[in-house]
């Protein structure tokens, strides 16, 4: 892989065997193979950007598995095509769920209450999650850290019960 990079970005120099960068024309002995081409490009050679140099790799990676993607997505679109596998029907073209024909419009009215319980289950779940981390360095935490949680538990139980008395956990 290095050896692929560095032909690309330097040359032999045909009057000496030393290798010559093809913008700066700086050259170097050392790193090399034994064709002349170097193994790593010389830390000199790269002055401009040497921090970018140790990305190409991971340039040359991302282009060529972007080109390949869509290779693959241009590819199996002309196949399709060649293979005439879109051959819509009304059978195809048909809504289904769950193995029935609909039985009901999908745009009618919804609960917003669903939606609700959903969120309060996800933020009373997500808080809870906090004391786990918190059990494991419990006795490194001192007296700071119990009063910090105890006040946590207390704000977390003080809204469960305002959620509570507003009914909001009532299932109808």
């Amino acid at each position: 892989m290095q050896e692929c990079i560095a032909r690309a970005f330097f040359t032999s120099n045909p009057v000496s065997d030393r290798v010559t960068h093809p913008v700066s024309h700086r050259v170097s002995h050392r790193f090399f193979f034994a064709d002349g081409f170097p193994i790593m490009p010389p830390a000199q050679n790269l002055a401009l950007f040497p921090m970018l140099a140790l990305y190409l790799p991971i340039l040359i990676f991302i282009v060529f598995s972007t080109l390949m993607a869509c290779g693959i997505l241009v590819g199996s679109k002309i196949l399709s095509k060649i293979l005439k596998t879109d051959q819509p029907s009304p059978e195809k073209l048909s809504p289904f769920e769950c193995g029935f024909p609909e039985f009901e419009d999908a745009r009618s009215k919804f609960d917003v209450k669903f939606y609700l319980l959903a969120i309060l289950f996800i933020v009373f779940d997500l808080e809870v999650a906090f004391l786990f981390p918190w059990a494991v360095i419990f006795t490194q935490v001192g007296w700071y850290g119990f009063f910090a949680m105890g006040l946590f538990l207390l704000i977390l139980i003080l809204g469960f019960v305002v959620e509570w008395k507003k009914g909001a956990l009532e299932w109808e």
